[in-house]
This record gives C-alpha cells, sequence and structure tokens, in this order.
C-alpha cells in the first residue's frame, strides 16, 4: 500500500487545504471519501495477502510434517533392511560352516566305509579259502574213514615229459604224498579248528 513506510500523500495532502482554508471543502470530503476507498481497497488486498500467506504457511507446515514422518518411516525401514541384512548374513555364515561340516562328515564316512568294505572283502576271501581248505580237508579224511563219501578231486594234465615217463612204466604220482592226520595232509589242530568253525 502507498502508506507503508510512512504518512499517505493524501493525507498531507488534506491537511494542507485545510490549513489554508482556500480548498472548497466539499473537494476536501471528496479527497477523504478517495482516500477512505484507496485504504480500504488496500486493506482488502493485505487482507487477502495475509490469507494466502496463512494459508501458504499452513501447507508448508503440513508438508513438513508430512516429510518428517516419511523420513521417520524411512528411517525404521532402513535399520530394519539392516538388521535384515545383518541376520542374512548370520544365517548365509552358518549354512556355509554346517556345508562344510557336512563334507567333512561325509568324506570322514566315506573312508569308514572304504575301509570297512576292504575288511569285508579281506575277511570274505579269508573265509572263502577256509571253507575250501575245510572241505578238502574233510573230503581227504572221508577217503579214510568214509571211503564211500569221498569225492574224487580232478585229475591233474601230465605234460609230455611225464606221459613219456609213464609210457616207460615210471610212476610220477598225480599228487605230493600226504603227510598229516592218516596220511590226508591234514594236521589234528587243523581239524580241531575246523571242527571249531562249524
Amino acid at each position: 500500500a502507498a502508506s507503508r513506510g510512512g504518512v499517505h500523500p493524501r493525507l498531507d495532502l488534506i491537511a494542507l487545504a485545510l490549513r489554508g482554508k482556500k480548498m472548497n471543502f466539499d473537494k476536501v470530503i471528496t479527497m477523504i471519501d478517495e482516500m477512505a476507498s484507496t485504504l480500504k481497497k488496500e486493506q482488502e488486498d493485505d487482507n487477502s495477502k495475509k490469507q494466502y500467506c496463512e494459508k501458504e504457511f499452513d501447507e508448508t507446515e503440513d508438508r513438513f510434517k508430512e516429510l518428517k514422518h516419511e523420513k521417520e518411516r524411512l528411517d525404521e525401514k532402513h535399520s530394519n533392511l539392516k538388521q535384515d541384512i545383518a541376520d542374512t548374513k548370520d544365517s548365509i555364515a552358518q549354512l556355509e560352516q554346517g556345508i562344510s561340516d557336512l563334507d567333512k562328515a561325509v568324506a570322514e564316512a566315506t573312508e569308514t566305509r572304504k575301509e570297512e568294505h576292504d575288511d569285508y572283502v579281506k575277511s570274505t576271501a579269508q573265509d572263502q579259502a577256509a571253507v575250501e581248505i575245510l572241505e578238502f580237508a574233510k573230503n581227504r579224511l572221508q577217503k579214510f574213514y568214509n571211503p564211500k563219501l569221498y569225492k574224487e578231486g580232478p585229475k591233474r594234465e601230465l605234460s609230455e615229459e611225464e606221459k613219456m615217463y609213464a609210457a616207460y612204466g615210471g610212476d610220477i604220482g598225480t599228487t605230493p604224498a600226504p603227510g598229516g592226520l592218516a596220511g590226508t595232509g591234514v594236521s589234528a589242530g587243523f581239524v580241531q579248528l575246523g571242527a571249531a568253525d562249524e
């Protein structure tokens, strides 16, 4: 408004006219009315600007509160994300340790099973050999004590030299002369061992 920063210029003019007493009073009244109208308009403008400023201030304050709440929400979300990331890292570390322990356990179990398999194969071979030896000894014993149950073993193929020797009346035999119990080639201790196994 024109009155800001000092006295309105028309007020000075009116005061001057009243002191001089030369100006028509009607003109002074007209000037006063015009000035009142101008002041009223300026006041209305000021009121309108004030309302606008107050509205803008309220909207700005509301927006500031919204932004503040949004910041608090984002800060909380960020904090939760950091905790989730930390928890995930811990879970990954535990899983990796579990996998490492499992790999170690599998390797140890595999080595143990391999050793057990080797022992089984070795033990089975030994058991089979013992059974064959016991069957052989049993059969040899049957030859002397129960000939009806004795089973002849396969004949050994003679070499050409042995055939020639036999053709001239030589006795080469098919097996070496047995010793041991009753000429069977089986010792008494071995017979006891076989009986214990049965």
